[in-house]
C-alpha cells in the first residue's frame, strides 16, 4: 500500500466513524427516552453501533501505526548511509537532514 492509498484509506475510515458515531448519537438519545415506542430497539442498534464504532477505531489506530513518522524515516537514513559506508558523522548529518525534512512535509500535510 502507498503512503497516498494510505491516507485516503486512514480518510474512508474516519469518515465512517463519523457517521457511526452521529447514528450512535441519535440512537442512545431514542434509547435514552421514556415511552418511546421503539426506545428497545435503538438501545440494541446502540450496542450493534457501538461495537462497529469500536472495530472502525482499531482499523483507524492500525492504519495510522503505519504511518511513517520523522523518527523512522531518519533512523532509517541513518542505517541505509552506514550500510553504504559513510562516516557516523555523515550518517548523522543525513538522519538530522531526513528528521527535519519528514517533520516539515508532515506539517505541510496537515496543513493542507
Amino acid at each position: 500500500m502507498t503512503l497516498q492509498q494510505l491516507h485516503q484509506r486512514i480518510g474512508r475510515v474516519q469518515r465512517a466513524s463519523a457517521n457511526l458515531e452521529r447514528s450512535l448519537i441519535r440512537a442512545d438519545r431514542i434509547a435514552d427516552m421514556c415511552g418511546h415506542p421503539d426506545q428497545e430497539e435503538h438501545a440494541r442498534w446502540a450496542l450493534h453501533l457501538r461495537g462497529n464504532l469500536r472495530e472502525n477505531f482499531t482499523e483507524l489506530h492500525g492504519l495510522e501505526a503505519r504511518l511513517p513518522t520523522p523518527e523512522l524515516l531518519s533512523a532509517r537514513e541513518y542505517d541505509r548511509m552506514l550500510m553504504l559506508g559513510m562516516t557516523i558523522e555523515a550518517a548523522e548529518a543525513g538522519r538530522v537532514q531526513a528528521y527535519r525534512q519528514a517533520a516539515h512535509d508532515q506539517r505541510y500535510q496537515h496543513a493542507a
